[in-house]
């Protein structure tokens, strides 16, 4: 009984640890259109090399009982986009979705949005949040609607980052990503996964204890 407890306790340990653990990714791509706006703060030109860090401070669990789909909630997001000496950055509310279509054949996809609130003077001299967006796909380069890693997302034969204002239609900056790295070490844990295995360890050692106040040896 002590060691089901003690393997029970390391369970639910590492579960929470694996939920509460933060993930980071880092981008690193070319410019492909920028509009020089002191909203971003940002200076460059076509073709140039920029990197961009994405952390949401807990690994998120997916709401969508789905297996074609995952649709996660970023909580306290933080972003930073680097362009030569110059950078953006803010934390606001993002998610997560991953679609593996409905059908073999339909492509897969990844987005990540996180909206940055006050970032941005439109003409009226109003202030409006930045929109982050990053787009994976189309393509076949997903195992599950787990949140994708970095090397998930290198298999997307696509990727790009867009900041666009909530009051525009146009970017002021989108860039083609080349290299995904860092990300979550491996396919996160459903909460219904992590009750199922808990309840399976609880009632082996009730089975235990039932067979001992009878006198019966049981059965592994």
């Amino acid at each position: 009984m002590r060691s089901l407890a003690f393997a029970l306790a390391i369970f639910l340990t590492c579960a929470a640890s694996v939920v509460a653990d933060p993930v980071t990714y880092r981008f690193s791509g070319t410019v492909s259109e920028i509009v020089l706006d002191p909203s971003t703060g940002l200076t460059g030109s076509v073709g140039e090399p920029f990197s961009a860090v994405l952390t949401f401070p807990t690994v998120p669990l997916d709401t969508d009982p789905s297996r074609n789909f995952g649709d996660f909630s970023l909580d306290d997001t933080e972003f930073l986009i680097t362009l030569g000496p110059r950078h953006f950055n803010g934390v606001g509310r993002g998610f997560a979705q991953v679609n593996l279509g409905r059908m073999e054949d339909e492509q897969h996809f990844v987005s990540f949005g996180v909206t940055v609130p006050g970032r941005f003077t439109d003409e009226s001299g109003h202030n409006a949040a930045v929109i982050v967006l990053l787009d994976f796909g189309p393509g076949d380069f997903l195992s599950s609607d787990a949140l994708p890693t970095a090397a998930d997302l290198n298999r997307s034969p696509r990727g790009a980052l867009f900041l666009q204002p909530d009051t525009a239609l146009s970017p002021l900056f989108a860039g083609t990503i080349d290299k995904v790295s860092d990300g979550p070490v491996g396919p996160t844990p459903e909460p219904g996964s992590v009750f199922l295995v808990g309840t399976v360890l609880v009632g082996a050692g009730a089975h235990r204890r039932r067979c001992r106040r009878m006198g019966r040896r049981p059965q592994p």
